[in-house]
């Protein structure tokens, strides 16, 4: 082959080379300009107005055709990614479901840690009265209020006091951290201990934070009663000799030198001893009373215990208390915490 033939050989090779990415660049550009036409698919829409923080169930969603083009982050077009989560913002009827307005994980959420008729609310630990930062969110602890002596005025006068005031509380968070796998490299002076506290005791929280100093006890991991005490005063724990009195001459009523009626002696709680029992759906009084002490007539203890009446009072979720009698079983159903 001379050295023409050659060399239109070798044009020949370059033009069908510059025809084939000539038509592979123009197919190119006919699949795009597909994918950006609008497509009709199916996606999840809500089949009615939810609002946040509701738990979505499958006759919420619906599945509808919808012409669609862009990209499509963001959107939830799996219905296992729906059922049972919660939403974090309202979401309309025919809305499509985004990540932005769905709840990611539970524990975002404080409000979702704690259930029934309990509130959450915060207190001030110090390492000591916080069993040296060693609690965890999902533990359960105890309250002691320490009160200092009131002198004055007499109306009013007490000796100091400490108190169990408070049993089973569940922590929620320390400070912001509700992880309970997640430990601080160093503890602060002071933090904060955020707490599930039953809805009747609430008041009485805030009322013991201004009378004196809260100490955080640790429950056991393992189930435990709750316990009625009498509180220790002083003297209790460091007993004084008393002094001798000389007993007055009896006078007239209203003179000087009477002698005062005695101080009536302190009652003790009938119990010291108590359950902690949720309360579930289709529970009645007599329920709960033949479970725990095999006798419907007890629910005349649980109405006086709980201050309760009929069962129109008790309420799937909220908590009662059950009084332990000698003979009753530490196995019993709703012993220890929830």
């Amino acid at each position: 082959m001379d050295k023409l033939g050659k060399r239109l050989l070798l044009y020949a090779v370059l033009f069908a080379l510059l025809a084939t990415l000539a038509v592979y660049g123009y197919l190119k550009s006919l699949e795009e300009k597909k994918a950006q036409e609008p497509q009709e698919v199916s996606v999840l829409v809500a089949s009615v107005d939810i609002p946040a923080m509701a738990l979505v169930e499958e006759s919420m969603l619906e599945s509808v055709p919808r012409m669609l083009e862009g990209p499509q982050e963001g959107y939830i077009n799996d219905r296992s990614q729906l059922v049972g989560k919660y939403t974090q913002e309202e979401i309309l009827a025919g809305e499509r479901f985004t990540t932005a307005k769905m709840v990611q994980t539970a524990d975002a959420l404080l409000s979702m840690k704690f259930t029934g008729n309990h509130r959450a609310m915060s207190i001030p630990v110090t390492k000591v009265a916080g069993v040296s930062d060693l609690v965890r969110p999902g533990d359960f602890v105890d309250l002691v209020l320490f009160a200092g002596a009131v002198v004055e005025p007499i109306a009013s006068a007490r000796p100091a006091m400490a108190k169990l005031i408070h049993q089973n509380l569940q922590v929620l968070a320390i400070d912001k951290n509700m992880d309970r796998n997640t430990a601080r490299a160093e503890t602060p002076e002071e933090y904060l201990v955020t707490l599930a506290v039953p809805l009747p005791e609430v008041e009485e929280l805030v009322m013991a934070r201004s009378l004196g100093d809260l100490t955080m006890v640790l429950r056991p991991f393992t189930q435990d009663f709750l316990y009625d005490t009498e509180g220790a005063k002083a003297e209790a724990v460091l007993p004084v000799p008393l002094p001798v009195v000389q007993t007055p001459v009896p006078t007239v009523e209203g003179e000087a030198g009477a002698v005062p009626p005695p101080a009536p002696a302190p009652v003790k709680p009938p119990y010291d001893r108590y359950i902690h029992y949720v309360i579930k759906s289709g529970d009645t009084l007599k329920s709960i009373s033949l479970r725990f002490y095999g006798d419907e007539s007890r629910q005349l203890l649980l109405q006086q215990v709980n201050g309760v009446t009929d069962d129109s009072m008790i309420v799937t979720g909220t908590g009662i208390r059950i009084p332990v009698l000698p003979g009753m079983s530490e196995g019993s159903d709703g012993i220890g915490q929830d």
